[in-house]
């Protein structure tokens, strides 16, 4: 059975719906060595963004950094930071310090069908460049957000 030209184009609609979709490949966290663990912040906590870590309340530890990758980049810059931000909260972090962008050139190498002089076609290898920008963070919990934490102990039931 074939399918009909309407099938045929629902696949090829929902499979670029797909592409573009996972297009800003979802944040990756890269934990810093020896960092420690903490619970997830509600959702209601705000994520602070700061250039350095000098503007935060002292002392902050770096839990680690947050990178992630995009197509549009700088018009993509409200998205992402929403997102390390909602990451953020996930591992403990109440900021974001130096959130970066960085534009990645990429080679790469295609084969195209060239017509030869005997009227054949023929594939030649074509080099090219794309064009990803990376975007990176500093995840870092603010002494701030330790003195929260804090709870007093609860009383043992008799």
């Amino acid at each position: 059975m074939k399918p009909s030209n309407y099938q045929q184009w629902t696949l090829i609609a929902l499979s670029a719906l797909g592409l573009t979709v996972s297009a800003c490949g979802g944040a990756q966290f890269a934990r810093n060595p020896n960092a420690p663990k903490y619970k997830a912040l509600p959702v209601k906590t705000e994520v602070v963004l700061a250039a350095t870590a000098g503007e935060l309340p002292q002392p902050v530890e770096e839990l680690g950094t947050f990178q992630s990758e995009s197509k549009q980049g700088e018009a993509d810059r409200a998205k992402v930071t929403e997102e390390f931000k909602s990451n953020a909260r996930r591992f403990g972090c109440d900021a974001l310090v130096g959130l970066q962008l960085k534009d990645d050139e990429r080679k790469a190498t295609r084969t195209v069908q060239v017509r030869g002089d005997d009227g054949k076609y023929h594939g030649q290898p074509q080099e090219f460049t794309t064009h990803v920008y990376v975007w990176s963070a500093g995840c870092v919990r603010t002494q701030k957000q330790t003195q929260a934490d804090k709870v007093a102990p609860v009383k043992a039931k008799p």
